[in-house]
This record gives structure tokens, sequence and C-alpha cells, in this order.
């Protein structure tokens, strides 16, 4: 599995349509997103939530965008507040929460081979 770390807002624009359209052909991806980059729109930020009902990923994490010392970015019209940033990760995560456990509720009662390492006073690792 791979990870991906999209820094588009929303996902839009040709290249993160393009990026998002292979990591849901292939789902051999995990998706590691960031949100409220400068400029980013609600519209945007909702075609973003859209697009994760859609692809239905295994694995989804967010980050909120801050400035960093010396990029480029830091210089970009329209930061978003940090009330916004709060905001939309808050969502962002409760809908990555919300996939992960329909999909995990689907596995309970199946049998699956692993791997353990150990085992100690009866627990797995």
């Amino acid at each position: 599995m791979k990870n991906i770390s999209i820094s588009i807002p929303g996902g839009n624009g040709r290249m993160g349509r393009t990026l998002l359209k292979l990591i849901l052909e292939n789902k051999k991806y995990n998706l590691v997103s960031s949100t409220c980059l400068p400029g980013e729109t609600e519209e945007e930020f909702l075609t973003l939530l859209d697009w994760l009902d859609e692809a239905q990923l295994d694995r989804i994490g967010c980050f909120k965008y801050e400035n960093v010392k010396g990029a480029r970015s830091n210089d970009l019209p329209n930061h978003v507040s940090d009330e916004i940033k709060e905001d939309r990760w808050q969502r962002f995560m409760t809908k990555a929460q919300s996939i992960s456990c329909t999909k995990l509720k689907k596995k309970v009662g199946n049998k699956y081979d692993v791997i353990v390492d150990s085992v100690k006073d009866k627990l797995a690792i």
C-alpha cells in the first residue's frame, strides 16, 4: 500500500481530479490530504467530502495547512482562518471515521489470515 499526499484545494483542478481518479481506480493508496490551503473555498471542500463518499478508501488522513518557513504558499492570498481550519478538519475526520466504521462492520464475523509477532497475556501483537 502506497501513501499519497494531496495538497490541492478540495482536490479541484485538473491535477487534483487526475490524482483522485487514480486513487479511486486503483485503491492501492492511503490518502493523506491537507485542508484549508490558502484560497480553499467551502465549495471546494465539499467536493472533497463528496469524493470521499464515492472513493470509500480504507485509510484516510488529513492535516490542517500551516505556513512553513520559506514556503511560497505563505505569500498566497486568502488564508483560511484557524476556526474554519478546525471546522473543516473535524468534518473531514468525521467523514473518514464514518467510512472506516462502515467498512470495519462488514468484516465482523469473518475469518482472516494474519501474522502475529508475539503473544503476551493472551494478547496478540
